[in-house]
């Protein structure tokens, strides 16, 4: 995970100071330097791929990771078939959990 955050942030760093150096240049109306943009651009690519090797590396390593229900366990009261808020008031086993009442609200 070290490794991946490092890669990411070299990635994000190099384009962000592309983005900087464009606006600093348009800030201050003066020209482009295209040949040092496009100097970092390259590292910018070339990074970017090395991430992009070193995750698929890691996915293709690691064993799959089991999922759970894309719902969360107490969203189970609330039926998906109710339209308004007052049929899911009135069952009894909301009385206990309120978390289904404030998920509504």
């Amino acid at each position: 995970m070290p490794i991946s955050l490092f890669l990411s942030a070299i990635a994000a760093g190099t384009a962000l100071i592309i983005l900087m150096e464009m606006w600093i240049a348009k800030g201050w109306k003066q020209s482009l330097r295209v040949d040092q943009l496009a100097a970092m651009g390259q590292i910018t690519l070339w990074s970017l791929l090395v991430y992009l090797a070193f995750r698929l590396g890691d996915m293709a390593i690691r064993p799959p990771v089991e999922r759970s229900p894309p719902w969360p366990s107490w969203s189970a009261p609330i039926r998906a078939d109710s339209f308004t808020a007052q049929e899911t008031l009135v069952q009894d086993d909301n009385q206990t959990d309120p978390l289904p009442l404030i998920v509504i609200a």
